[in-house]
């Protein structure tokens, strides 16, 4: 019976020192604007909270139950009033996204542009088309405002309008170069070429092209001016006839005693080196036409007989005298004639 009394009595006394315990406020704030009133719940020290339900946000989830910056662990005895704070992040949501896209219209292509909702389109650079003018970006009819926010995808048009140049024509002038073939006009719009049917002909020759001044003329160049293009040609070789030889002829006249081109401007020592050197390897004939002697002071002098003797090492054919052979008299001209011995033929102009 002892036993059994002293059981009772200290089963009574455990019950009546767990109700005597403390008990402590715990606070769960939901941590944003417009929640639910906060969830309290009262635990006997030393006790753990029970973890309430996760709470849902839909623009938010929840990260769990924080005290002091740290999560709260559930396992931890409460022993004091503590409020445990809802933490959140926030959930990323892409922005709606529209596409701007450019008809360039035969243009340089432009790349579509994408464009957060409500957010302006950057302009581009203009683009360009051959022979056209870009006047701006169009949308039904009228031109687009770049400053207009982008609501919903469109297209965007280019509009352009054509350049009219009218175009320079230049003349090319052909020069054939003989007589009885006239000059030719040709109209040539700039930058193109000129363009012939066929080749000149000309009886006896061979075309050897068109030259601009001495430089032979492409005719694959692009026309920018009046220009002037004359026809250059060879002479066929024709063969000698049997019987017949060909002579070159030298003639001279008014030579007036000049020996020296020092003295004269052009002497007979400059047409001695021409004439004798051709005499080398062809048939020359060499005729004088008179006022050969009387002129200069060395002819003067001895009375053209310097000059004489000259014509006789250029192998002079024939002399026909002038009349101011007869400046120093009939008798000195005739007295020269008779002492100097002339290699060539004279001749009498009357």
């Amino acid at each position: 019976m002892a036993l059994m009394l002293l059981l009772t009595l200290f089963g009574c006394n455990r019950t009546h020192n767990d109700d005597l315990k403390d008990e402590y406020l715990v606070t769960f704030n939901y941590n944003y604007q417009d929640s639910p009133e906060n969830y309290e719940v009262l635990v006997r020290s030393g006790e753990k909270v029970e973890k309430p339900s996760d709470p849902n946000r839909e623009t938010h989830t929840f990260e769990g139950w924080f005290i002091t910056e740290e999560e709260f662990d559930f396992e931890t005895p409460i022993i004091e009033a503590i409020t445990l704070v809802a933490k959140w992040k926030e959930i990323e949501v892409e922005p709606d996204t529209f596409s701007v896209t450019f008809n360039s219209d035969g243009g340089i292509e432009i790349e579509t542009i994408k464009v957060v909702s409500n957010d302006l389109v950057k302009k581009p650079l203009d683009p360009t088309k051959n022979g056209y003018e870009f006047l701006g970006w169009f949308i039904n009819g009228e031109e687009f405002d770049f400053e207009t926010p982008i609501t919903e995808s469109i297209t965007l048009v280019a509009k352009w309008d054509e350049i009219i140049v009218e175009v320079n024509k230049f003349i090319v002038t052909l020069i054939y170069g003989y007589d009885d073939k006239p000059n030719d006009n040709i109209i040539v719009e700039e930058g193109n070429y000129l363009t012939l049917s066929e080749e000149p002909t000309r009886a006896g020759h061979q075309f050897l092209g068109w030259y601009y001044y001495d430089s032979l003329f492409d005719l694959k160049t692009p026309i920018t001016k009046n220009i002037t293009l004359s026809a250059r040609w060879k002479e066929n070789e024709v063969p000698p006839i049997e019987g017949e030889k060909e002579v070159d002829i030298y003639y001279l006249n008014d030579l007036h005693g000049a020996l020296s081109s020092q003295d004269a401007g052009i002497g007979l020592d400059y047409f001695a080196n021409v004439i004798m050197a051709e005499q080398e390897d062809k048939d020359v004939l060499f005729i004088t036409g008179g006022d050969i002697l009387q002129g200069q002071l060395l002819s003067n002098h001895f009375y053209g007989e310097s000059i004489i003797f000259a014509l006789n090492e250029m192998k002079l054919d024939a002399f026909v005298i002038g009349n101011h052979e007869f400046d120093w008299g009939l008798e000195k001209i005739c007295l020269v004639i008779l002492m100097v011995k002339m290699k060539f033929k004279l001749i009498s102009p009357f």
